[in-house]
């Protein structure tokens, strides 16, 4: 099945039984759409993306896609189709995982979530 067109300008709920599948620093993160805008409310792709960012390491999630279908987290059925929004940064880690290009350190947050917690957040 191949995926329908897809714009940034796009709304949440224009992809309401779709999730964002983000990778960072402590594993995936498996963010349903519906519920991003119920608490978030129903913004652009083009709004969301950018403001994403790891708990842990405070850092965008790379890579970010869009998928459907009914996978489950962890060692799930693949989607029915994925759509790459954020690719993988050049010169990225790959030990343990895809995570965000290095930039400068920073400090992990007091009160850090116990290592392997993923916690990914939007806005």
């Amino acid at each position: 099945m191949h995926p329908p067109p897809f714009r940034l300008a796009h709304r949440l709920s224009d992809w309401p039984d779709c999730r964002l599948e983000l990778h960072c620093c402590q594993g995936t993160t498996i963010l349903p759409l519906r519920l991003l805008a119920t608490k978030r409310g129903d913004r652009t792709f083009a709004e969301i993306l950018p403001r994403l960012r790891c708990k842990r390491c405070n850092r965008p999630p790379a890579p970010v896609y869009l998928c459907a279908g009914h996978r489950e987290h962890n060692h799930g059925a693949p989607a029915d189709w994925a759509i790459e929004l954020v690719p993988v940064p050049r010169g990225s880690n790959h030990e343990g995982g895809p995570i965000a290009a290095v930039r400068e350190k920073v400090p992990a947050p007091a009160g850090d979530k116990p290592a392997g917690v993923a916690t990914t957040t939007a806005i």
